[in-house]
């Protein structure tokens, strides 16, 4: 059957595109910030809900114009498949955060690079826990 009012619907879906989309941005810069992975998480959902209503728009758009009621399901497994490969991507990054990896290369040549500050500043003497008086110097 016809869908009614589909103005009001195309102008509820872009209200929510684009809310949606700026509660995402926020939260994206949040998750950078602060480096949050949850926050992250949070923010691919509001992600995922605006490309729900991408397809939504999309979808109610030719159904508006052309009428062809097919339109839905190949959107609703658009959605669907978009929904999977960013799950796919957060499970993968969550066992990498929880396994035992190696840094990366940059990161351990910054850490090389202030061990080897420390080093100098301390003119290569080793420190020992203990007080001076108890190694003989």
């Amino acid at each position: 059957h016809p869908l009614h009012y589909q103005n009001a619907a195309i102008i509820s879906i872009l209200i929510s595109l684009v809310v949606s989309y700026v509660v995402y941005r926020h939260n994206r810069a949040a998750a950078l910030e602060t480096e949050s992975s949850a926050i992250g998480v949070n923010a691919l959902h509001f992600l995922a809900d605006a490309v729900a209503s991408i397809a939504i728009l999309i979808g109610l758009v030719v159904l508006k114009y052309t009428g062809w009621l097919l339109i839905d399901a190949i959107m609703a497994f658009g959605v669907a498949a978009y929904i999977l490969g960013v799950s796919f991507g957060q499970v993968k990054g969550a066992l990498l955060e929880l396994s035992d990896t190696q840094l990366p290369e940059s990161e351990i040549q910054r850490v090389r690079g202030i061990l080897a500050a420390f080093r100098d500043a301390d003119g290569g003497r080793r420190r020992r826990s203990r007080p001076d008086r108890h190694t003989g110097r």
